[in-house]
């Protein structure tokens, strides 16, 4: 701020000794003077300034001729951090102009697609040719979808490498328009995401294998289980019947905790299947309390169907749809009060039907109650360690349901119960 005080003063009072001189030296100087005064001082001050001594360049050009080194300088030290962070992340940014069909791809972007910036033209065209062959039609279309409609573009896909190997691409952009509505540019990053997808399957192939390897001979043992309990092999003493139900009952939960985690990754790996059918609402809760009425009874509840009357079809997956029913029938169980009863109905939704399971327990605590649906997620209480759990059923009932056009949501007071529903298009 001082050396721009500095340049005007100078200049100014230049400008003021010109104006002075100049009427003695030029008789005709007042006659021009009277029309335009500023206009003249204005030329003659900028006149003096460049012809003027050096003590005039030390003190206004010198100054910012430092500035601007000293600006080139920052600027460089900047591009280095830059194109440093970029690496470290394996993040690269471009830039295309839509108009020419030509992209601008940083340093980093290069290095994660392996081509050699002598030997690419920067074409749209060229960058699809190394988009895996599987993905290329679906990225140059979802790239394309958000240009007409003007939302972010952000999508995962495979690229091929000049070696041949293949590789993960993140890569998001948003775009600018015209006062027309006219694209006229993109500016996105792309992030190598190989190593993340190679430790995504590593994980979910671990997972299950070992799955697999237990449900197995789990089953083998719950069957032996349940021929012993049911007095095919001969009568039990009560000691060692009340041991064969524990254990029995053990197996049960454990068979639960496996198909849970198996489902887990089918909805992470995206390979969760549905085979929908057109199925009556009534029947499958009347099928569900039958098949959950055991579940209750350990814990001294009764299921209860309420307000269900004319038959109500959906289209869905009813064994998916059982699990769902299973899930919120349970937890109602595990979190009443013995003796209680858990009330299933059947009614109309904002968005077509509703079942609804409600029960007269704990409830939920506010704190929990922000992500009861997200994974491995229970609500802390003193009594949770009564019911146990994975706390994935809530975040797969909801993906099931989800995964059929519908909605989950829940109602709860603490110390007076909880409701969960779902809605499903009719």
């Amino acid at each position: 701020m001082f050396i721009y005080l500095r340049i005007a003063f100078v200049v100014f009072l230049s400008g003021a000794m010109t104006m002075a001189a100049v009427p003695l030296l030029v008789p005709s100087f007042n006659q021009f003077a009277a029309g335009q005064p500023w206009v003249l001082a204005t030329i003659l001050a900028a006149l003096v300034a460049i012809l003027s001594s050096p003590a005039l360049y030390y003190w206004t050009v010198r100054p910012l001729s430092l500035l601007r080194d000293q600006a080139i300088v920052e600027a460089r030290k900047t591009v280095g951090y830059l194109n440093e962070t970029q690496s470290i992340g394996k993040i690269g940014c471009w830039e295309m102009s839509i108009a020419e069909g030509t992209i601008h791809w940083s340093d980093e972007i290069y290095r994660i697609f392996e081509v050699d910036p002598d030997g690419f033209d920067g074409s749209y065209e060229s960058f699809l040719e190394l988009v895996h062959p599987d993905d290329r039609a679906a990225n140059d279309r979802d790239y394309k979808a958000s240009l007409s409609d003007g939302t972010p573009y952000d999508a995962i896909y495979r690229i091929v490498v000049p070696s041949g190997r293949v590789k993960w691409i993140h890569e998001r952009c948003n775009t600018a328009f015209n006062d027309e509505g006219q694209p006229v540019s993109s500016f996105g990053i792309a992030q190598d995401i190989t190593q993340i997808k190679l430790a995504e399957k590593a994980k979910s192939d671990f997972v299950a294998t070992v799955s697999h390897e237990l449900r197995t001979p789990l089953t083998s043992i719950k069957s032996a289980l349940s021929m012993i309990r049911s007095g095919v092999t001969g009568d039990l003493p009560e000691k060692a019947h009340a041991l064969c139900e524990i254990a029995y009952k053990n197996s049960d939960r454990l068979s639960r905790l496996v198909n849970d985690i198996l489902d887990f990754e089918k909805i992470g790996a995206g390979k969760m299947r549905f085979h929908m059918v057109e199925l009556d609402l009534v029947e499958l809760i009347e099928n569900a309390i039958e098949a959950n009425k055991a579940y209750g009874d350990q814990y001294g509840i009764r299921f209860e169907a309420i307000e269900i009357d004319e038959p109500v079809r959906v289209t869905g997956d009813p064994d998916r749809l059982m699990q769902v029913m299973a899930n919120l029938m349970s937890n109602a169980a595990k979190y009443s009060h013995r003796g209680d009863k858990v009330e299933v109905s059947l009614g109309k939704g904002t968005s077509g039907a509703r079942i609804a399971v409600r029960d007269f327990g704990h409830g939920i605590p506010e704190s929990a109650q922000a992500t009861i649906f997200e994974q491995f997620t229970q609500a802390e209480s003193a009594w949770q360690h009564q019911v146990g759990g994975t706390g994935l059923g809530l975040s797969i009932a909801k993906s099931i349901v989800e995964g059929h056009g519908g909605t989950i949501g829940f109602a709860s007071e603490v110390g007076k119960g909880t409701m969960f529903f779902f809605d499903l298009p009719a």
